[in-house]
């Protein structure tokens, strides 16, 4: 019977101590720049720059995963990880909570330079990529009279605006700045900065981390928040969507809504 017990009391321990050792998971969207591999295997990122930050400023060790973006999205709605770095939309992420917002980012048109696309109105019946079955083509079909050309990524579109074959396409900043500032690991065409326009803003996405509604993490949500606004107001995050070659620094909103 001792034995017997102490074997109870052993495992009782060993599962009490493996469940403080669980660090809540967040799954990384495996899109550039968020989350992707270097050429050696190794994931990197802005969310995992995200994810460490707020790790280290609250103190909640946090297991950063990265993911195929359709998992990612069905992982968080159903609760296999515990957290998501995504745009704030309920559609696209429903049963989390948004806790905490970490920047904004702008759904941009880039036109051809030949294009002679300058505003909104000008894009009507005109050739604009999007990505296939992207959250950009859902968003934006109905409310924009572009004549849509779905295509896999956004290297495909630049690819095709080059060769002219588009007029332009949509795109988020923070993708469309990497592309054009940072050191990016996708295969671009050479001088292809020399065929593109200025962006034409077409909405702000808010940026949110949000936490499965049966995750036990939900009980450091709080904490979690308000590390969250101190690297916001501390200029952290800024800093880090700027290490990706952002032009707003994650502040995208006007001054005046903010």
């Amino acid at each position: 019977m001792h034995v017997l017990a102490g074997f109870a009391l052993c495992l009782l321990l060993s599962t009490l101590h493996a469940k403080a050792d669980n660090a809540p998971t967040l799954a990384v969207i495996d899109f550039f720049p968020f989350g992707y591999r270097d050429q050696s295997g190794t994931p990197k990122g802005m969310f995992f720059d995200m994810t460490e930050a707020i790790a280290n400023d609250s103190g909640i060790k946090i297991d950063a995963r990265l993911m195929p973006v359709p998992r990612a999205l069905r992982d968080a709605s159903n609760g296999q990880v515990d957290m998501l770095i995504s745009y704030k939309d309920p559609l696209m992420v429903p049963n989390v909570v948004f806790i905490g917002n970490v920047g904004c980012l702008t759904a941009n048109v880039i036109p051809a330079r030949n294009s002679d696309i300058k505003s909104m109105e000008d894009l009507s019946n005109r050739r604009i990529g999007t990505i296939s079955g992207g959250y950009f083509q859902k968003r934006f079909r109905d409310k924009i009279a572009y004549q849509e050309v779905s295509v896999p990524s956004n290297q495909a579109m630049l690819k095709m605006l080059v060769r002219q074959r588009l007029d332009g396409f949509v795109i988020n900043s923070a993708v469309y700045d990497a592309f054009y500032f940072f050191e990016s690991p996708v295969d671009l065409p050479k001088n292809w900065r020399d065929h593109v326009a200025e962006p034409i803003r077409i909405d702000i996405l808010e940026t949110h981390l949000s936490i499965a509604m049966n995750s036990p993490a939900l009980e450091q949500a709080s904490k979690i928040t308000t590390s969250i606004n101190r690297l916001r107001q501390n200029g952290t995050m800024a800093d880090i969507f700027a290490r990706y070659g952002s032009r707003d620094r994650g502040n995208c909103i006007p001054a005046e809504f903010r």
